[in-house]
């Protein structure tokens, strides 16, 4: 969530006369002279190829969504139990990867 248009607040960090950063950045840039370092967990690397996968997806399949929608108006919508059943089973397979 961006939050635009306070006063007196810009995006870049703040700088003192000299030009040298002050506050967070100046953290960061001695963190870095101490050799910290940030590992992402096994879960985090599944989550972001996850993601990825999900971005290249179609947005929205319009006719399944048309479809879906008159069988829910009509009341001929019906979901079987057993393939529900493996889908779940399927998409938790796929998280312990």
């Amino acid at each position: 969530m961006a939050i635009d248009g306070i006063k007196g607040i810009s995006g870049s960090q703040p700088t003192d006369l000299g030009g040298k950063a002050t506050g967070n950045a100046r953290q960061a840039n001695e963190s870095e002279r101490s050799g910290d370092r940030v590992e992402l967990s096994e879960q985090a690397r599944q989550i972001a190829g996850l993601k990825q996968a999900a971005q290249q997806l179609p947005d929205v399949r319009a006719e399944r969504v048309q479809e879906l929608q008159r069988a829910l108006s009509d009341g001929t919508y019906r979901v079987d139990a057993r393939q529900l059943a493996e889908k779940i089973l399927e998409f938790e397979g796929d998280l312990d990867r």
